[in-house]
């Protein structure tokens, strides 16, 4: 037992990391989002301004990030940049989710979209390195393909999981996770399979 303990952890190949990042990614966030707004409306207690006002805050994120942000994937690692950003929107769904405050939807927003841009442009970036440009056209085809089918069905666990009506049963209780849990847990499995990616570069990137 202990010899297998010992042993390096098998370097998973690039293609089969990457649809698995992409059904994650796709399952956790359509879960998130499916839940986050009735969440903020019945657990957070935001009224419709406050909801906008959040939502405009994710938006403003992305936008001064994406740039910034883009350097650390076109410099340094896009394997890298994936993870930083996997951990960042699973931190800010989570921050949400735990606190449950009108300051932690916005603080988690800000969080979350810094995320998003880390990730943005930068595991297709990662994977077309991986096989190839004149490879990469099937890959992308079976990652919509994917995408669409994990969307769905975390759309439907969504559906499925009632959701506490006061912030007293909320997810606060930790018998009873808010959306943040579940996303944070899919990230960070995201970024397991993300950190035992095959670089055939050399180069981590």
């Amino acid at each position: 037992m202990l010899t297998l303990l010992r042993r390096p952890l098998r370097e998973a190949d690039a293609t089969s990391t990457f649809y698995a990042l992409t059904a994650v990614a796709a399952f956790a966030f359509a879960l998130c989002f499916t839940l986050n707004l009735v969440f903020q409306y019945r657990v957070v207690g935001l009224n419709p301004f406050q909801m906008v006002l959040v939502g405009t805050v994710l938006e403003v994120t992305c936008f001064l990030f994406e740039v910034p942000t883009g350097i650390v994937a076109d410099l340094w690692s896009r394997r890298v940049s994936v993870i930083i950003g996997f951990v960042l929107v699973g931190a800010g769904f989570a921050v949400e989710g735990i606190v449950a405050t009108f300051a932690a939807a916005i603080v988690g927003n800000i969080v979350w979209g810094i995320g998003y841009t880390f990730t943005s442009g930068a595991l297709q970036a990662w994977i077309t390195d991986e096989v190839g440009e004149e490879h990469v056209a099937p890959v992308f085809t079976r990652e919509t393909q994917i995408d669409l089918s994990a969307t769905v069905v975390g759309t439907l666990a969504a559906s499925a999981r009632p959701m506490p009506t006061s912030s007293s049963s909320s997810s606060r209780d930790c018998g009873s996770p808010g959306p943040g849990a579940w996303c944070v847990s899919s990230c960070s499995s995201a970024c397991s399979w993300a950190s035992r990616a095959r670089s055939s570069t050399g180069c981590g990137r």
